[in-house]
């Protein structure tokens, strides 16, 4: 995560080159501006503004406002409209108000069009997508629910797992448990379970025996192959006055293999299909009814609400579709109104500075070992008091959240529900909705359905042809990904092979720094350990390219990491070294970065740079084993190997489960003759990985020792004995 630069409340920041000139020319960007009739033109006139450093942005912002006209006003309310930032929204607010109090009123209104590269700023606060940029799929993703705990506390993450599964069993009534086992069971094949789920007069069962019922549904999923059930939303109805009621409605996706010509009365209409892996998405009502005599819920009917959807009139479907817009944008307003007040809270936690945290402590250690300088008793009650504080704080965040999620969810299923249905009457007019849905993926994070939204719209839309693709490139990307977390690595093959082409279109469409960023990116990807030379020098030249710009910090950040792979496949460890150093300043917490300068600072022998950066890695990041390993390795090149033992057995405090790190533990003892203490390790890490290099490597020389150690006692054993005999 790269660090925020808090604005100075003072005196503005001395202006850049490229602030000043945005200043100076602040008229024609203006003209610019009020001459935009899309939301993508729109980012493009502020992106000088947003690609600024926080406090630069400001101090901009400032300058505007002393300029006291209406370009200077419009400028500024679109950096409002446009920004995410809770700083730059504020300032800007403030010279809107103080322009306002001089009777100059801003009159830029946003254009009344969305496509795939923009998204209202609302929701894209929500979605933490970055100013000026197009939508990246990945980013909506890459920012997932469980990086959000990582990075602030990660171990209370199972906390918060037994708190989302506490919350959604009480949210859970019998009718809605009723229909979940239902489409579970039903998916997953086991439909003698499922006829349980369904009141005897229920149409569903067409009039059949369970047994006859069963046979018919095992012979179509003969065909059918359902498999890999997503249940996205499922909730009760309410009424009027706001109380639950016995319909019950789910959102939700199957994979189908082939989908037989005989159809089942419970399988409803798929308004899309993902044909990658046959996925299908559908939109389901359940009636349940109370069975008094077996004191038990029973589904009773089904309605296909999709079915319904795709058989309105279009007028009434873009009501609709109005409506559910509406209470989003309403919904979003007020989760930013709680966010923005969750942000006034931490800045004021800000200014107190809490414990010295155990990590910290532990790593300060690795230097004064022998000094008695820590009352750990006291740190470690300090800390306690700090941890359970910060959990408090967090849970009570994440159950605020968290009771908006399920809302947000609904409405996100039914917009993009009713696009599809929208969308299949004239696919060919359909950009708006394309770009909008696929941005709403996100909010559900539902990788699959966005690849078909951006196929669409690549497929029946011309305009914006190379952002369409990029967009759908990154998609495949990140599906392979998702597919190889989940050990599905020919599927994941399957994605990453559709990757490079698209890519490659998508250039020929646009040539785009972003683009060229993401072929670079699938260049550098290889089965591989060494990447073919001819693949490294067309991946330098797209990052070579990109690097003209213009770019965000964040494109700027995939282009060091590129060269810096670029780099290392080339063994040119002062290249690598470079580009890492240039990546700490620009996310400088993030805790891998400063590992690799360690590594490269202790390869080319500047052992004390080593050190420090090994040190921050470790403040950044304490169960990376890889930090402990390498500074292990600079203090034992220095020959203080008390610091080297002492630093690695932190690493397996930290990590007990790591091979590595109890091998290293191992070695470091044998090389201090400590024989009892390496046998120790030694054993632990043959029993979590036997065929580690490093693990075979410390048996060989613990064997040897082993040996000679054995040798010497035999040695003075015959020798004493040669003295008792020469003594008689």
């Amino acid at each position: 995560m790269a660090e925020q630069q808090h604005p100075n409340n003072g005196q503005s920041a001395r202006l850049s080159a490229a602030a000043q000139q945005y200043v100076e020319h602040y008229t024609e960007y203006a003209q610019q501006l009020n001459a935009s009739h899309s939301i993508a033109e729109v980012v493009n006139t502020i992106e000088p503004v947003q690609s600024l450093n926080e406090t630069e942005q400001v101090a901009v912002i400032k300058e505007l406002g002393k300029k006291n006209d209406l370009a200077a006003a419009d400028l500024i309310q679109a950096i409002f409209s446009l920004s995410d930032k809770k700083s730059i929204r504020k300032e800007a607010r403030s010279r809107i108000v103080q322009l306002e109090n001089n009777d100059i009123y801003s009159e830029w209104e946003a254009p009344a069009e969305n496509n795939i590269t923009a998204f209202p700023s609302s929701f894209n606060s929500f979605l933490n997508e970055k100013e000026g940029e197009p939508i990246s799929i990945g980013e909506l993703y890459s920012n997932g629910m469980d990086k959000v705990i990582d990075s602030q506390l990660p171990d209370i993450s199972s906390e918060i797992s037994n708190m989302f599964a506490s919350l959604f069993e009480q949210s859970e009534s019998g009718y809605v448990q009723v229909v979940d086992a239902f489409v579970d069971a039903w998916s997953e094949g086991d439909y003698e379970a499922a006829y349980q789920f369904l009141a005897s007069d229920s149409p569903l069962i067409e009039g059949l025996s369970k047994e006859e019922w069963v046979a018919r549904r095992e012979q179509w999923a003969k065909v059918a192959q359902p498999h890999d059930l997503e249940i996205k939303m499922i909730e009760a109805l309410k009424d009027e006055n706001g109380q639950e009621i016995s319909v019950i409605d789910v959102g939700w996706s199957l994979c189908i293999t082939e989908l037989p010509e005989e159809s089942l009365p419970e399988l409803p209409l798929s308004t899309i299909e993902f044909k990658d892996t046959g996925r299908r998405w559908f939109w389901t009502r359940y009636t349940v009814v109370h069975a008094d005599e077996a004191d038990e819920w029973l589904i009773s009917t089904m309605s296909d609400e999709a079915a319904n959807a795709f058989r309105q009139p279009r007028a009434e479907l873009e009501q609709r579709l109005a409506v559910v817009d509406a209470e989003l944008q309403s919904l979003i307003e007020s989760m930013e109104a709680k966010a923005a007040e969750e942000d006034e809270d931490e800045e004021e936690d800000e200014e107190f500075i809490g414990p010295v945290s155990r990590d910290q402590i532990e790593i300060v250690r690795a230097d004064v070992v022998d000094a008695d300088v820590v009352d750990e008793e006291e740190d470690e009650d300090e800390e306690d008091e700090g941890e359970e504080a910060d959990v408090q704080d967090i849970m009570d965040a994440f159950t605020e959240m968290i009771g908006d999620l399920p809302t947000m969810t609904r409405l996100v299923t039914h917009y993009l529900h009713l696009s599809d249905a929208l969308i299949a009457q004239n696919p060919q007019e359909s950009q708006d909705l394309y770009g909008r849905a696929f941005s709403m993926t996100g909010a559900i994070s539902d990788l699959e359905r966005g690849a078909v939204y951006a196929q669409q719209a690549a497929e029946h839309t011309t305009e914006l042809r190379g952002v369409i693709l990029r967009n759908l490139a990154y998609t495949y990307m990140l599906l392979a990904e998702q597919a190889d977390e989940d050990d599905e690595h020919e599927q994941s093959h399957v994605y990453l092979d559709k990757v490079e082409p698209i890519a490659r279109e998508a250039l020929a469409a646009e040539d785009d720094p972003k683009t060229r960023i993401l072929l670079g990116t699938i260049l550098l990807h290889s089965e591989d350990e060494e990447v073919e030379e001819q693949r490294l020098k067309e991946a330098e030249a797209c990052f070579r390219v990109a690097e003209k710009g213009p770019n965000t910090k964040e494109d700027l950040i995939e282009i060091e990491n590129g060269l810096a792979q670029i780099a290392e496949q080339r063994d040119m460890h002062e290249a690598a070294l470079h580009h890492y150093q240039n990546l700490s300043q620009l996310e400088p917490d993030n805790g891998r970065t400063w590992q690799r300068i360690g590594y490269y600072q202790a390869e080319l022998k500047h052992f004390k740079a080593a050190e420090e950066a090994l040190k921050q890695a470790l403040i950044l990041d304490p169960d990376d084993e890889e930090s402990y390993g390498t500074l292990a390795y600079v203090y034992t090149e220095i020959n203080q190997l008390s610091k080297a033992r002492e630093i690695v057995r932190i690493g397996v405090e930290k990590n007990p489960d790591s091979a590595y790190l109890n091998a290293s533990l191992a070695m470091l003892y044998l090389g201090s003759g400590d024989i009892r203490s390496a046998q120790k390790y030694q054993q632990r890490a043959e029993e979590l990985d036997g065929d580690d290099p490093i693990v075979q490597d410390v048996r060989q020389q613990l064997n040897l020792v082993k040996k000679q150690t054995a040798g010497q006692g035999k040695n003075k054993s015959s020798k004493a004995k040669q003295g008792k005999h020469k003594k008689r």
